[in-house]
């Protein structure tokens, strides 16, 4: 058998001998099944036109590039192609794109990536509905802790649920209203009720970043109320929410329940009374304690923060408090948390 030799360097071939303009027509062959032509020379020129912070080097996306990607979206529900199968390509030649158009880092190419992955997602999602004569319906979920990994999408769940960071796991953004994504999601997690606290917003606004928030948030809140791991739409923490919107009414809600979480005993005696509704009498029972030691829990709790928790609007602030605790640790953890 005869032994042949690659000689690296040669003028139009690749390090394993292929032809480099083989994988420049392929590469051109792919993005034209997916963009129209039009929308092709504008998706390469706004990639090309993108600038990066000069702080941090995150590449900042222009609305022009979510807009081109937003149609090419639309176009490809237009022409009756699988989201499923179209999703990929995307991420594979905007990934390559911009690394040709830009040197810098990978995490931030990605960041880019999964931006622009929405834009197709909601275009796609926007042109069907329109067809349909229906309103296109949008919800953010969040799980915390987050699973070990993404379940696989797979079936109908494929066209209507993208992940939107493959580095953080249980961030979701689903082509459904709040009780449909609610049945998607038990699809896909199973255990999702018994393991994990998971906050769901639908989007209506459109700084498309304030629903997700919304869904992390409300997920951090309902843990930190030791509620039972389960599905939460805002109405079941509206107040809380509420109350960390503001960031110095966070701040100070957050210094007074601090001095009462240092001590695990009165942390738990208040998250009690807050699954009670402030009754005593259930507290204590729940606590396994007699209801003279609640109260003198109740007192030294009064002692430390100067608010009373056998007052009902005082054991409001309490929870408020245990959200701006919650929320505030996360920040703090650097999940850039507004």
């Amino acid at each position: 058998m005869r032994k042949t030799t690659r000689r690296r360097g040669e003028a139009g071939t690749s390090v394993n001998g292929r032809d480099k303009s083989c994988d420049r027509e392929k590469e051109h062959s792919n993005l034209t099944d997916l963009f129209p032509a039009h929308l092709e020379r504008r998706l390469q020129a706004v990639l090309a036109g993108l600038t990066a912070d000069p702080l941090t080097g995150r590449i900042v996306v222009d609305p022009p590039a979510a807009v081109v990607v937003f149609e090419a979206g639309a176009s490809c529900s237009r022409h009756g192609r699988s989201l499923g199968d179209a999703l990929p390509q995307l991420r594979c030649l905007l990934t390559k794109l911009l690394h040709r158009e830009r040197a810098t880092q990978p995490h931030h190419v990605a960041e880019v990536v999964e931006r622009l992955s929405q834009a197709f997602f909601r275009g796609y999602h926007q042109h069907a509905a329109n067809r349909a004569g229906k309103e296109l319906a949008t919800t953010f979920a969040v799980m915390v802790p987050p699973p070990a990994q993404d379940a696989r999408i797979t079936g109908g769940a494929a066209e209507k649920v993208l992940r939107i960071d493959p580095l953080q796991p249980g961030r979701l953004l689903i082509a459904a209203k709040p009780e449909e994504a609610k049945h998607l999601l038990a699809e896909l997690h199973p255990g999702l009720r018994d393991e994990h606290w998971t906050g769901i917003a639908a989007s209506r606004s459109p700084n498309r970043r304030l629903p997700l928030e919304q869904a992390r948030r409300i997920a951090l809140i309902t843990r930190a109320l030791d509620c039972p791991p389960g599905i939460y739409e805002r109405q079941h923490v509206l107040l809380e929410l509420l109350a960390v919107q503001d960031a110095e009414t966070e701040r100070s809600l957050a210094s007074v329940v601090s001095r009462v979480m240092q001590n695990d005993t009165l942390t738990h005696t208040l998250k009690v009374l807050f699954h009670t509704n402030g009754n005593r009498n259930e507290a204590a029972r729940r606590l396994f304690v007699h209801r003279s030691t609640l109260d003198y829990r109740m007192t030294r709790i009064s002692q430390l923060t100067g608010w009373d928790p056998s007052d009902s609007r005082e054991l409001m602030l309490f929870r408020a408090g245990f959200a701006a605790v919650a929320v505030d640790e996360e920040r703090h953890r650097g999940l850039n948390i507004a």
